[in-house]
């Protein structure tokens, strides 16, 4: 099959071309470069090539019209031949041209200046090079026609360093360096390849010699040698065998070991050929052959490609470079082609490896599965590296396949483990029964890979117990294992578990289970709880929280003395059930410290407990305090009757006093009333202490007796006052006092002091308007007019009329 219909072809020069061709347009279209190319190389962004008119020039693979054209400035008469090499460091950013006699080093980061001509010692003629790179430092290592092995560091004036000798100056015509944990560095000589290996500088590694064992390639000239490449830490030349390819490489006793493989071939017919993950591109003098990894009838093809002097395949690209020429092809055209061809040949798996196409992989994969086992299947559906949902889709219909595949993928760990298994659950879950034992293993082995919520779901639809029953086991969820085995009827494996289970959690979680599901059966639940007693009673408290009586007797073998755990149980239980009366008892006969008793009864809201244990610890101020807010947040009238008597009985006047004010306080309306009148009964408070309290309801008759003690005891401690203010005379209006009416300057009730009442209505007290007056005069240090003396301080109403002679200092 001509591969060239398929090809998009790219021509570099002034102009850059590239369209779909067929075999006409690739004859008629002779668009040919200025020179012949003598050497080439590639990395992953840049095409580098050396000319026959002395020129270096480096291609965009991405944008060929980019490229960079620097002269090699060569001595006197000497030209560039065939016999020319480039290499490229491994950042990219540098090359070395071997040419005869010389080599040249140019660099990316100046790219203004043209290849730089390197001084080397005079060893011989340089044959061959290889990039290093050693603590991040990119050296250069070539050997020359001497056998001698050198390092250069390309951006330095230093000398070369000398690194090795080969015995009897034997010509040195290829270097390949592996760089992996271990350094491998492969010398090709006439018959055979020297390995030096070790994880040591280069400097070291040489000196210690080669390995024992010599890699031999058979006679091969100078030119077969030269043909090499690496591809996944493996290398491979062209020898007197064909092409030999070593791979695995291993240290055992100072020795290396390796695999090889040998591909039939006619090494002089080959002139350029590469390896990919697929297989090897293989340039001959007319053609550029393709074949296949596969050991036994491998896949073959040609693509009419003469003259082709190099071959790379990148991430996205096959490029071909002829003498003259640059050819790309899309790596994913190349593959297609490739699966067709494996198609018409039979080769289904090669096929299934390759192909983009829907259509040919379903053809491939029904084969396949007519000579597999579930198992091969699943393996080899592994290797493809295909998007699962395709994989999915073909074998639907074959869910055998599919829990094998998605089983191989979850031992693997892979990211989207719990979608997964919901799949190989939903597949299990299409041929149970028959495959009972079969589901029961993979629980077993993925428990931790599954979505509870999920696999319990598509358990439960198919009603399979023994699963249910193993994966909660295995996640050791009990509690869900007590609902479904009660969901199931599994009532003695429920009691089975209660029973055996160490953890005090779980025995209580459990036994609340159980006593929803059948409340009938409290009495004998607890009647078997309390003949095994499995946990001290702190390990049970909800419990012994259910049942008063099951607390008590639960304790009462533990109870044999003062314990604050179990002492606490005891009452939290009373507190549960309102059993005040048992909790003060505890507290009086010193079976619980009062402080941990008070804490819990607040907890629970039981205030006659919690007010007797502020009572016996000497605190009535807290007993009062907690003892009405209650009464009035749950309106409980009985509780307010018990903190009157509280209020009445307390001997301390003080603290008297601040139970009726927070009572006082905390109501209104009649009950207000009702509490005043004892209030005032009581003859604790005088009137302005009670004035903040007075509703707007009440009445001075209410008060009378109150305000005369008040009035009475102003008159016998006023002392004669003399104003520097002297009012006229004022004309008060007939207006209703009330006893809310408050001074307008300090805000106090006006009754109880000698005060004045403006036309206006608002009302002062003398002192307040002499204290007024005098503040003024102090701060804005001005005189007054007599009339603003006169007016209201509120609104500026005149209540004193105009009088010569008045004196209003």
């Amino acid at each position: 099959m001509n591969m060239i219909e398929n090809i998009g072809k790219v021509f570099f020069i002034a102009v850059i071309v590239k369209f779909p061709m067929n075999r006409d347009s690739l004859d008629n279209f002779d668009y040919h470069l200025k020179s012949e190319i003598l050497a080439a190389a590639t990395s992953s962004k840049h095409v580098w090539a050396i000319l026959s008119d002395s020129n270096l020039h480096i291609i965009n693979k991405s944008n060929p019209r980019n490229f960079i054209c620097k002269p090699i400035q060569i001595s006197g008469k000497q030209s560039l031949n065939s016999t020319c090499k480039i290499y490229v460091s491994p950042d990219e950013n540098n090359c070395m041209i071997i040419t005869p006699g010389f080599l040249y080093y140019y660099s990316l980061r100046n790219p203004d200046e043209a290849p730089k001509k390197l001084i080397l010692p005079q060893s011989g003629e340089c044959k061959c090079g290889s990039w290093f790179e050693e603590d991040g430092y990119p050296y250069f290592i070539y050997c020359t026609s001497n056998g001698e092995v050198f390092q250069l560091s390309p951006d330095s004036t230093k000398i070369s360093n000398h690194l090795y000798s080969m015995k009897n100056k034997t010509p040195i015509y290829n270097i390949l360096i592996l760089n992996t944990n271990i350094t491998y560095v492969f010398l090709f000589v006439s018959d055979h390849i020297l390995c030096f290996f070790g994880d040591e500088p280069l400097a070291i590694l040489f000196c210690r010699g080669p390995s024992n064992k010599v890699i031999m390639v058979g006679p091969s000239n100078t030119t077969t040698l030269d043909r090499s490449c690496k591809f996944n830490n493996q290398i491979s030349i062209t020898c007197a065998f064909g092409i030999l390819t070593l791979f695995d490489f291993e240290l055992a006793k100072s020795q290396i070991k390796y695999k090889q493989t040998v591909t039939d071939y006619n090494a002089q017919e080959i002139i350029a050929f590469t390896f990919c993950q697929y297989g090897a591109l293989i340039a001959k003098k007319d053609k550029v052959e393709f074949i296949s990894n596969k050991q036994t009838n491998p896949t073959k093809f040609s693509l009419n490609l003469p003259d082709v002097i190099k071959i790379v395949v990148d991430e996205n690209h096959v490029w071909f470079i002829t003498q003259r020429r640059f050819f790309n092809i899309s790596l994913r055209k190349f593959l297609d082609l490739a699966s067709e061809i494996a198609l018409e040949n039979k080769d289904y798996e090669f096929a299934l490896q390759t192909s983009n196409n829907s259509n040919t992989r379903i053809i491939a994969i029904k084969h396949q599965m007519e000579v597999m086992k579930p198992p091969e299947m699943a393996k080899f559906l592994f290797s493809l590296n295909w998007p699962m949902q395709f994989i999915a889709n073909i074998f639907i219909d074959s869910p055998k396949f599919l829990i094998q595949y998605f089983e191989l993928i979850l031992n693997k760990n892979c990211n989207f483990s719990i979608q997964l298994a919901h799949w190989t659950l939903i597949l299990y879950s299409q041929i149970y029964p028959d495959s009972k034992n079969d589901f029961l293993v993979f629980i077993e082995r993925h428990y931790s890979k599954f979505s509870r919520n999920a696999i319990l779901q598509v358990l439960e639809k198919v009603s399979f117990w023994e699963g249910i029953e193993k994966y909660l086991y295995l996640i050791n969820d009990i509690e869900t294992l007590i609902n479904m085995s009660a969901l199931y009827q599994k009532y003695d494996s429920m009691l089975s578990i209660l029973l055996k289970t160490e953890n005090p959690t779980q025995f209580v979680n459990i036994t609340l289970k159980l006593l929803n599901i059948n409340p009938n059966q409290t009495d004998e639940l607890f009647a078997t709880i309390l003949q095994t007693k499995p946990f001290t009673p702190d390990k049970i408290v909800p419990l012994l929280c259910i049942s008063p009586n099951f607390a008590i007797q639960y304790l009462q073998t533990y109870f044999f003395k003062k314990n604050d755990i179990y002492s606490s149980i005891l009452v939290m239980a009373y507190c549960e059930n309102n059993t005040e009366y048992k909790i003060i008892k505890m507290v009086k006969d010193s079976l619980i410290d009062p402080c941990r008793a008070l804490r819990f009864c607040l907890q629970s809201n039981c205030i006659n407990a919690a007010t007797e244990i502020l009572w016996s610890l000497a605190k009535p101020e807290l007993a009062i305090d907690h003892a009405i807010d209650y009464s009035i947040k749950y309106n409980l009238p009985e509780l307010e009757e018990e903190v009157k008597k509280l209020v009445r009985e307390e001997k301390k006047l003080d603290i008297q006093k601040r139970g009726w004010k927070r009572l006082l306080q905390k109501t209104n309306g009649n009950k207000r009333r009702e509490i005043m009148a004892e209030v005032l009964d009581t003859n604790l408070f005088n009137f302005e202490e009670i004035t903040n309290y007075v509703d707007d309801m009440d009445t001075i008759r209410q008060y009378k007796d109150i305000m005369l003690e008040a009035v009475n005891m102003i008159q016998e401690a006023a002392a004669p006052v003399h104003y520097r203010t002297k009012f006229a005379p004022v004309f008060i209006p007939d207006k209703l006092i009330k006893l809310t009416d408050r001074c307008v300057l300090c805000g106090t009730s006006i009754i109880g002091q000698k005060f004045v009442i403006f036309p206006c209505q608002h009302m002062a007290h003398s002192e307040c308007l002499k204290e007024n007056t005098q503040r003024l005069r102090k701060y804005m240090k001005t005189e007054f007019h007599d009339q603003y003396l006169r007016s209201c301080p509120v609104c500026g109403f005149a209540s004193i009329p105009e009088t010569s002679g008045i004196n209003c200092d």
